[in-house]
């Protein structure tokens, strides 16, 4: 199913899209081993070793959003012109404090 595009425009549409309205899964749901804020590593294979709590199948409604450009936008990247920007506004304070002494 992955990886997806990084724009919205690079999805199939219709029916070619495993997530659109209509389409249903099969899902199993597990019951969370670890406790808030523990490390994940290992925990697929444990959680796999028990029976699931609950199955059954999920079919999607018509009120599917799919938003591949904000699920895979990076918080932290700055763009060049806010990167220097920021350097000037620190150079400038730089330059008081010198011036200050």
């Amino acid at each position: 199913m992955q990886p997806f595009g990084e724009k919205n425009d690079d999805l199939p549409t219709g029916d070619a899209f495993f997530f659109a309205p209509n389409k249903t899964f099969d899902v199993k749901v597990w019951k969370d081993l670890r406790a808030p804020g523990e490390s994940a590593l290992g925990l697929v294979a444990e959680v796999y070793a028990t029976e699931p709590v609950a199955t059954g199948t999920l079919t999607l409604r018509e009120e599917v959003v799919v938003d591949v450009e904000k699920l895979n936008r990076d918080l932290w990247r700055e763009d060049q012109e806010s990167k220097v920007g920021k350097w000037i506004e620190r150079f400038g304070r730089i330059g008081k404090e010198v011036d200050r002494v």
